[in-house]
């Protein structure tokens, strides 16, 4: 099941780069997306990261305020096509 990896659910974040775990999905790129709700990317709508490029974002913006924000993976399962969060498991962090 993808999900973020770094930041770990509920810890404090610092800095931009966020990585994430695939889990064994089938896909050809990923971003990771950042909200001040579950589910949304209104704080960061992600970079297309392709698959020979690994799953790490190290532009990641966040607002550093000290709030919780909630992030998640999406991917693609051929290139161009419909972004998917099938089974992405949404986490949050402690913008710091």
């Amino acid at each position: 099941m993808p999900h973020v990896t770094n930041p770990a659910n509920g810890a404090p974040k610092s800095d931009s780069t966020f990585e994430w775990s695939m889990g064994g999905t089938s896909y050809v790129s990923s971003l990771v997306i950042v909200g001040s709700a579950p589910g949304n990317d209104n704080i960061y709508p992600g970079t297309e990261i392709p698959k020979a490029n690994g799953t790490k974002d190290s532009n990641v913006t966040h607002p550093h305020d000290g709030d919780t924000y909630f992030t998640r993976v999406k991917f693609r399962v051929t290139p161009g096509g419909t972004w998917y969060t099938t089974n992405c498991t949404i986490t949050n962090f402690i913008s710091q």
